[in-house]
């Protein structure tokens, strides 16, 4: 069973994300969380507690409180040693090629996806992870 960690403080795209990611895998654990503050608190006390960190991470760019970029930098401090069995992804619908090259210089950024995710696309990291 795959534990897939959705950042994105819009509701809806959490939502669509969520059906998305459990079309293509309907035993998934899907967290959503809206606050990028309350993310990390999450991977923060996952790691405290010697709990698994999930297997996927999507973490959207443009947020209130702290952005995607911000996040990357704070897990790549805290966390970089627990790293090795989370697939990192920046999700956005920017078309920046600045955004995309900047995620991918954090080593541990598996990928940059545009929104909204796809039930293939789900499947082949899935595919490639298992």
């Amino acid at each position: 069973m795959k534990h897939f960690l959705l950042v994105d403080d819009d509701e809806i795209s959490n939502f669509i994300h969520k059906r998305v990611i459990l079309s293509a895998d309907p035993d998934a654990v899907v967290t959503e969380i809206q606050s990028s503050v309350q993310a990390i608190a999450f991977l923060n006390e996952r790691v405290r507690s010697g709990e698994a960190l999930p297997d996927f991470l999507f973490i959207d760019i443009n947020m209130p409180e702290l952005n995607g970029f911000d996040i990357l930098q704070e897990i790549q401090k805290t966390m970089n040693t627990h790293l090795q069995n989370m697939k990192v992804y920046m999700v956005s619908s920017s078309l920046y090629d600045r955004d995309k090259e900047r995620a991918l210089q954090f080593s541990f950024v598996n990928g940059f996806i545009e929104k909204p995710l796809s039930k293939q696309g789900i499947l082949e990291m899935i595919q490639r992870f298992s």
